[in-house]
């Protein structure tokens, strides 16, 4: 696996797949409360610290 710099433009993404699996497995509440706690990581997060798989 390769990491590469994350782009902040995939944000949107990458919290509605985190917001869609937990909704899925542990119900609607929870999907919401795990997307605002990855919208809330990424933006507190210093863009130099954030990576993604290529």
């Amino acid at each position: 696996m390769q990491l590469a710099q994350f782009d902040s433009g995939q944000s949107p993404v990458v919290i509605a797949h985190f917001q869609q699996v937990f909704s899925d497995s542990e119900g609607e509440t929870e999907g919401r409360l795990i997307g605002e706690l990855v919208s809330e990581l990424i933006q507190t997060t210093k863009a130099d610290d954030l990576y993604q798989s290529d």
